[in-house]
């Protein structure tokens, strides 16, 4: 089946509501029709998974079962690294400790844009844990890992 990551149902409910939010009217579909040979070479838009990272939302799952994950989400936050100059990360998680994670998933190739801006982020940003997970033949392996800064006065009140 081309599309058995569908049966998942929070997956399917994810893509399902995303497609509805972002479904043209019948009027914007007239006026914003693009050439075939754009669209056969267009990548997939940022809102939706590739096969590896479907891959790894399935990981994730299984941790949500587990307990050991309380959430996470796919492409729903954004860091600004300077002007123009922005970071979307493919997941963002809340562990059970109620940590938040920044998930970076790679197949084979790692670009230098993707990795420079994965790593400013992550010094912009020491909050959180920040991970950059490579697929490789033998499974998943972290190629970069922060952990949270603490803050420097733990018992300031904001």
């Amino acid at each position: 089946m081309p599309h058995d990551w569908l049966q998942n149902p929070r997956i399917r409910a994810a893509y399902e509501a995303q497609a509805l939010a972002n479904a043209p009217t019948p009027a914007a579909r007239e006026t914003t029709r693009a050439a075939p040979s754009t669209l056969a070479l267009a990548a997939d838009p940022p809102d939706r998974m590739n096969k590896t990272e479907r891959e790894y939302a399935l990981q994730l799952d299984a941790l949500l079962r587990n307990g050991e994950l309380l959430h996470w989400s796919f492409a729903e936050i954004g860091f600004r690294l300077g002007h123009n100059c922005f970071y979307y990360p493919d997941f963002y998680t809340i562990l059970a400790n109620r940590e938040i994670q920044i998930d970076e998933i790679k197949g084979g190739h790692i670009t230098d844009d993707g990795l420079a801006k994965f790593k400013a982020a992550a010094d912009r940003f020491p909050f959180f844990r920040w991970r950059l997970i490579q697929k490789t033949k033998s499974g998943w392996s972290v190629r970069f890992s922060s952990h949270p800064q603490p803050s420097a006065n733990p018992k300031s009140k904001i």
